[in-house]
């Protein structure tokens, strides 16, 4: 683009900038070397951060390369989520930086690799969590049937990627069920006000609200925000505690990543 020319370095890792000056207001001497130009205006921590994020770039690129459509689709957002937003302003940069292009590209390992297992070892997990709706479905079905002490099965529902909740279907929950899991959840109706039915001794199904509260019992977590796709839920700002031996397996890219 005038008034430059870009043309290959040596040994096939630099290039140069060849600038125009047939008028006075452009750039003298001929022409600049990126390496030359890049060490004698950036400081070091700069360097190390241009150095690491052209290692993460090409690192994404190959990565990328062997995803399906779906698998990038999947992907995408906890690839965003790590490398622009998950930063915590009072520490840092750098150290944070190159942590989180290293779990982005472990998302992006988990999402084209085989199914595999994360035993979870710490007493905590942080960060942000992709689950399955069949696993959410699948954890609050065991939940479900070990306080109402009978067997429950329930299903998602997911609307216009911005509401979710679960149903049951094998049965209805009663009053006193619906009483009985607020009293698990410390909780009462002033909490949940809209989850005893008023024209009926019965429901099928929980708000949004309560559902995502079975959900953070049965994990003993907490979170500040939720994405929704057809297939996952994404929880961000997570912070879940674990059993030292529990272990769950997650599939294709419904990774759960410690930070």
């Amino acid at each position: 683009m005038y008034p430059f020319t870009v043309d290959a370095g040596r040994r096939g890792k630099d290039f140069e900038y060849f600038l125009c000056t047939d008028y006075s207001g452009h750039f003298g001497k001929g022409r600049v070397r990126v390496s030359d130009w890049f060490y004698e205006n950036f400081p070091k921590d700069a360097r190390r951060f241009v150095k690491a994020d052209y290692a993460a770039i090409r690192q994404y690129g190959r990565l990328l390369q062997q995803m399906t459509p779906a698998q990038v689709e999947h992907s995408l957002f906890q690839l965003l989520f790590y490398r622009y937003w998950n930063y915590n302003l009072s520490k840092p940069f750098q150290e944070q930086f190159e942590h989180n292009q290293s779990t982005a590209a472990c998302i992006s390992v988990g999402a084209v690799g085989p199914k595999w297992r994360l035993y979870m070892n710490q007493s905590r997990v942080t960060g942000a969590v992709l689950l399955r709706w069949e696993d959410c479905t699948s954890i609050l079905s065991q939940h479900l049937t070990t306080l109402l002490q009978r067997p429950i099965q329930l299903c998602s529902m997911v609307e216009d990627y911005d509401y979710w909740c679960v149903a049951s279907i094998n049965g209805r929950f009663t009053i006193p069920e619906l009483h009985s899991l607020l009293a698990a959840l410390s909780a009462t109706t002033v909490d949940f006000p809209d989850l005893i039915p008023e024209e009926s001794n019965q429901t099928r199904s929980f708000s949004m609200e309560f559902s995502r509260a079975l959900l953070q019992h049965y994990l003993h977590a907490s979170w500040r925000y939720e994405h929704l796709t057809e297939e996952y839920l994404m929880v961000i700002d997570v912070d879940i505690a674990v059993p030292c031996m529990l272990h769950y397996e997650w599939r294709g890219a419904g990774c759960l990543m410690q930070s």
